[in-house]
C-alpha cells in the first residue's frame, strides 16, 4: 500500500510539471453596435439576434419636457441580426408594436419564441410639443402565432402610481421578473416576480431583502438554470450600478455574488444577459462616456449544451390514486412490497432505493383479522436509471499551497469513449488536459465547466458531454 501511494504522488507531481500554462479562455470587447454619439443599452436575445434600446432615432419634430422643464429623450427598440460571433448585419429599428413616440424596451421572450414581454410608457401622447409629467412605465405582452405578432395587452398590475419595468421572462414562459418602485418595497426600485397560474398572472411578490436593498435594484435577468442576474447600487458596488447574480436553492435566493472585472467597473454596469450555456454574455456600461454594449464570451467553442450537474435521486412517494380510503373497510389495510426487500403496511410510502435497477412494485390489500393477503390491488415495474452526465471532482493539492486538482469522471456515460477534455475554471482560465491543476487568485463563486468530447462505441458517432459545477473559494481556500 505504501508503494502504491508513493507511485500515485510521484505520478501527480510529474503531471503537474508537464502541464502547459493555463490558457485565457475568454474574450472581452465593445461590440460594433455601440456608438460614441448615442446610448445603447438593455441587450436581449431575440429571434436569433440581439435586441437593444437606443436613443439614436430621437425625432427633433417632437419635444417633450418633464415638470421641471428639462427635455426628455426617449429610447426605441433596435435589432441587430448576428452573422457570426463577432459580426452583425445592419442594425434596424424595430417596427409595429415595438416602438412608439415614448420609451420602448427592454424586451424579453420565452425559449419557444411564443411570448414577448416589453417595457413601455403607459400613456399614449399625441401632438408635437406635449408635456410629459411623470408618465409611468408598465409592461406589455404580445404573442407570436403562425409568424404573426399579436397586439399588445397590458400587465394587469400596471399603474399610474408607480413604475413597472425591465421585465425578464423565464425561458419556460411561466415566471416573470421585473423592477418596480411600488409601495411596500425596501426602498427605490426593487425586484419582484409574478407567476402564470391557471391562465392568469399572480399578484407581484417582492423577491426579498437578500437581493433588494434601500437603494435601487433593476434589470433582472432570469437564466434557465434558476440563476438571477441583476444590477444594484448596493451590495458593496464598485461605483454606480454593478452586476450581481443569486443562485436559487429550494425556495430562496442566496446571497448575491458580484461579478468580477472586466464586467464590473467603477462606472454603471447594467442589464447583463447570458446564453443557456453560460458562455456568451452581453451587458451595457457607460465606462467610455455614453452607454455602450459589451460582450464577454468563451473562446473555447466546445462548450455547448452545458448542463448543471444533477445529483441522482432514488427517492419516490408511492400511493394508489385509484383506490380511496373509503373503499377499505376497518378490517383491511394496504401493504406495499417495494421490490427491494422492503415491505411497508400503510396507505402511502416515502422510500429511497439503494440505486438504479428494476423493481417490481406490488400493492396488496391485507385482511386485518388474519393478517394475510386478501387480494392484490396493483402490480407495476419501476425502472430507475442513472442520469447520463459527465462529472468531475475537485480536491486540494497536497503538494502546492491553495492549488486544486480537477479530475474528470465518466463512469455515468454508457458506452462512451472519451477523447479530449476541455476545462473552463470560471475565472478566465482554462486547460486541455484530462487531469488539471489550477489555483484561484481571488475569492468568489465560480462556475467550472468540463467538456468531454469522444464517440459512442455502439454507433461510432462523435458527441460531447458538458457539465457545470459551482465551487466556492473563500480566503483563497476551496470550500467543498
Amino acid at each position: 500500500m505504501m508503494k502504491k501511494t508513493l507511485f500515485i504522488l510521484i505520478q501527480i507531481y510529474l503531471l503537474q510539471i508537464a502541464l502547459v500554462k493555463a490558457q485565457n479562455t475568454y474574450s472581452f470587447r465593445k461590440i460594433p453596435i455601440s456608438t460614441d454619439k448615442f446610448n445603447e443599452s438593455a441587450p436581449a436575445f431575440f429571434l436569433g439576434g440581439i435586441a437593444y434600446c437606443s436613443d439614436e432615432s430621437h425625432n427633433l419634430l417632437f419635444s417633450y419636457r418633464n415638470k421641471n422643464g428639462e427635455e426628455i429623450f426617449f429610447s426605441d427598440l433596435w435589432l441587430a441580426e448576428k452573422i457570426d460571433s463577432s459580426k452583425y448585419k445592419k442594425m434596424k429599428l424595430m417596427n409595429g408594436i415595438f416602438n412608439s413616440r415614448l420609451n420602448d424596451g427592454p424586451i424579453s421572450i420565452d425559449r419557444n419564441n411564443e411570448l414577448i414581454v416589453l417595457t413601455k410608457n403607459i400613456e399614449i401622447i399625441t401632438g408635437l410639443t406635449d408635456q410629459v409629467i411623470d408618465n409611468k412605465t408598465g409592461i406589455f405582452f404580445s404573442e407570436i402565432k403562425n409568424n404573426t405578432i399579436s397586439k399588445l395587452t397590458a400587465f394587469k398590475y400596471n399603474s399610474n402610481l408607480y413604475n413597472i419595468m425591465h421585465a425578464s421572462l423565464h425561458p419556460n414562459g411561466n415566471i416573470l421578473f421585473f423592477a418596480s418602485d411600488m409601495n411596500g418595497g425596501y426602498g427605490g426600485f426593487d425586484i419582484y416576480y409574478s407567476e402564470f397560474i391557471k391562465g392568469f398572472w399572480t399578484h407581484p411578490k417582492n423577491i426579498g431583502n437578500i437581493i433588494n436593498t434601500s437603494k435601487n435594484e433593476i434589470y433582472p435577468f432570469i437564466h434557465e438554470s434558476g440563476r438571477l442576474y441583476f444590477s444594484s447600487e448596493s451590495h458593496n458596488s464598485l461605483g454606480g450600478y454593478d452586476i450581481f447574480f443569486s443562485q436559487k436553492s429550494k425556495d430562496e435566493f442566496n446571497e448575491p455574488v458580484q461579478l468580477k472585472s472586466p464586467i464590473n467597473s467603477n462606472s454603471n454596469d447594467l442589464a447583463y444577459i447570458i446564453d443557456p450555456n453560460l458562455t456568451d454574455s452581453y451587458f451595457a456600461s457607460d465606462r467610455d462616456g455614453t452607454n455602450d454594449l459589451f460582450n464577454y464570451t468563451s473562446i473555447f467553442k466546445g462548450f455547448n449544451n452545458c448542463k448543471y450537474y444533477v445529483n441522482n435521486n432514488y427517492c419516490y412517494t408511492f400511493f394508489e390514486q385509484g383506490f380511496s380510503d373509503d373503499m377499505l373497510s376497518t378490517s383491511m389495510k394496504m401493504e406495499w412490497d417495494l421490490g427491494d426487500g422492503n415491505i411497508v403496511r400503510q396507505d402511502s410510502v416515502d422510500h429511497c432505493f439503494a440505486g438504479p435497477g428494476t423493481y417490481n412494485i406490488k400493492l396488496n390489500i391485507i385482511d386485518n383479522t388474519t393478517n394475510e393477503l386478501a387480494f392484490n390491488q396493483a402490480d407495476y415495474v419501476l425502472e430507475i436509471k442513472e442520469i447520463e452526465q459527465a462529472n468531475f471532482i475537485a480536491f486540494k493539492d497536497t503538494n502546492a499551497k491553495d492549488q486544486l486538482i480537477f479530475e474528470p469522471n465518466t463512469s455515468k456515460l454508457n458506452k462512451f469513449e472519451p477523447k479530449n477534455y476541455y476545462w473552463d475554471f470560471g475565472d478566465k482560465n482554462g486547460d486541455e488536459n484530462k487531469t488539471s491543476f489550477h489555483k484561484y487568485i481571488n475569492d468568489g463563486t465560480f462556475d467550472v465547466r468540463l467538456n468531454i468530447t469522444g464517440k459512442y462505441l455502439t454507433t461510432n458517432s462523435d458527441t460531447n458531454f458538458c457539465v457545470i459545477k459551482t465551487i466556492i473559494i473563500k480566503n483563497n481556500r476551496y470550500e467543498p
